[in-house]
């Protein structure tokens, strides 16, 4: 683990929930691909100390993690308003103007199958949307690591994973 190839992920928000989770608003548009059980760096007292990741979920411009050893609400509380660091090597090049090279390509669910072409991608604050057209509808999409998968520049193929009851919203 090498400390001194840090890049600045974000601040810390403000806590959620009781078993203390952060929530991280990110500095910039790069998407990174944080992992269970790799840390993220604190600033404290001019020093990076690492946590490691137990659970993370990201919302738009906003990461929600849970931390080995931070337990409770009053724990997490100290950690408000800190800067947090990643190892460079996590960032993954996904800015914003590269997803619309996935335009045209086939939307494909893991459990649902093929659900149609990507017509394009809509910006709102702090959050990108893949639009896709579904049986002749257009269907909304937030552009997570939670629900896109995998993009297959190859084979013209972004691999989903479509929350449950979004399509009933269309029907």
């Amino acid at each position: 683990m090498d400390i001194n190839n840090l890049e600045s992920l974000g601040k810390t928000v403000r806590t959620i929930g009781l078993a203390g989770e952060l929530e991280i608003m990110l500095n910039d548009d790069y998407v990174f691909d944080l992992v269970t059980g790799e840390p993220i760096f604190f600033e404290i007292k001019n020093s990076r100390i690492p946590y490691f990741i137990a659970d993370v979920r990201q919302t738009g411009d906003r990461y929600r993690i849970k931390f080995d050893d931070i337990d409770s609400q009053d724990q997490a509380k100290q950690f408000i308003n800190l800067n947090v660091f990643v190892i460079k090597k996590k960032r993954k090049a996904a800015e914003k103007n590269e997803l619309t090279s996935i335009i045209g390509y086939k939307a494909l669910d893991k459990k649902l199958g093929d659900l149609g072409e990507i017509t394009g991608i809509q910006e709102y604050p702090g959050q990108q949307v893949l639009e896709i057209n579904y049986n002749g509808k257009e269907i909304l999409l937030p552009v997570t690591p939670d629900f896109i998968r995998d993009i297959d520049h190859k084979n013209t193929v972004v691999h989903i994973q479509c929350p449950d009851g979004l399509l009933d919203v269309y029907e």
